[in-house]
């Protein structure tokens, strides 16, 4: 991507995302992300630097979507707050999210001083990829960004990751709820195959109400074209949708779910087994269901801002 000029004072949502992601898979500084997507002076780089603040704050706060509002206009004096952003919470809550985010920046700055030899590693391994072309039936991408929800089960998503750990991979395939971004179910495999998509599958189905009618997302990877795959979101009344070849960001929810969970329990961490490992992502899992308090959530965490919703 090209360096953007200096008099360019609106960024798209996509340029915000591709900055932010960048910086936080490849680790970069501050300065290294404007040096490398603005064509400025130094003596100019502590505005943009600002500016790239903000977005990750953002970014942090309220995920990849908080990015793709429109955030214009002064502060209202009445309010203190600004057109599109959350309104101010009760200062308890308020100061546990500063101190979560607080603690978040330091495991990114962290990562940025973990070993060449790490960084040199995971860039010759590569990220892992479902996608094989199209060997089943592609669905529409009906989802098309909008990854907000009136409620429960109306919109989910998914997709699989791969983890490098003790010299061996693990795959997590979990499903999130874009209501409330709760991982509803979720299987871990030592191989990316059919039956993983089966497990979670089946602990979906387990909690999907009968009245649900929801659209469930993925990118084309080749398990998402299966016939048995689909035939199984058509008997639970399931509709499917797909990413765009090529267009990660389709699936910015579930991505950022990933991003964060790779930064809180995986980076620069060691763990004996491949059983501890296994052990301790679905303690993570756990807390971040029934713990991990957001913004987003006002200040309640997935499970809490669910059993809120459904009793009012």
């Amino acid at each position: 991507m090209g360096k953007t000029g200096r008099n360019n004072k609106s960024y798209s949502a996509e340029f915000k995302i591709n900055v932010i992601m960048d910086m936080r898979e490849h680790r970069l500084g501050y300065r290294e992300v404007v040096r490398k997507y603005w064509d400025i002076s130094k003596g100019e780089e502590i505005n943009f630097v600002n500016v790239v603040k903000r977005w990750e704050r953002i970014f942090l706060e309220e995920g990849a979507e908080g990015l793709m509002k429109e955030r214009r206009g002064r502060a209202c004096a009445a309010s203190g707050t600004r057109k599109g952003r959350p309104p101010k919470l009760d200062p308890k809550i308020e100061e546990d999210l500063i101190a979560e985010n607080q603690r978040l920046r330091m495991e990114i700055e962290y990562l940025k001083k973990l070993s060449a030899l790490v960084l040199a590693e995971e860039q010759k391994s590569g990220k892992y990829h479902s996608y094989k072309g199209e060997i089943g039936k592609v669905a529409d991408n009906i989802l098309k960004r909008d990854f907000t929800a009136e409620k429960p089960f109306e919109k989910l998503t998914t997709d699989v990751t791969e983890l490098k750990v003790c010299n061996d991979k693990v795959y997590l395939s979990p499903v999130l709820n874009l209501f409330n971004r709760e991982i509803v179910s979720y299987s871990i495999s030592l191989s990316p195959n059919l039956q993983q998509v089966r497990d979670m599958l089946t602990g979906l189905f387990a909690k999907l109400p009968d009245t649900a009618r929801p659209i469930f997302h993925s990118d084309q990877g080749w398990q998402y074209q299966h016939a048995e795959y689909q035939r199984l979101l058509d008997e639970h009344n399931i509709t499917q949708s797909m990413s765009r070849k090529g267009n990660c960001m389709d699936n910015g929810a579930m991505e950022n779910f990933f991003g964060r969970l790779k930064v809180e329990m995986f980076y620069g961490e060691e763990f004996e087994s491949v059983e501890n490992f296994i052990q301790a992502l679905d303690n993570y899992i756990y807390y971040y269901n029934n713990d991990r308090i957001s913004l987003k959530s006002k200040g309640m965490s997935p499970v809490q801002y669910r059993t809120h919703s459904q009793a009012s």
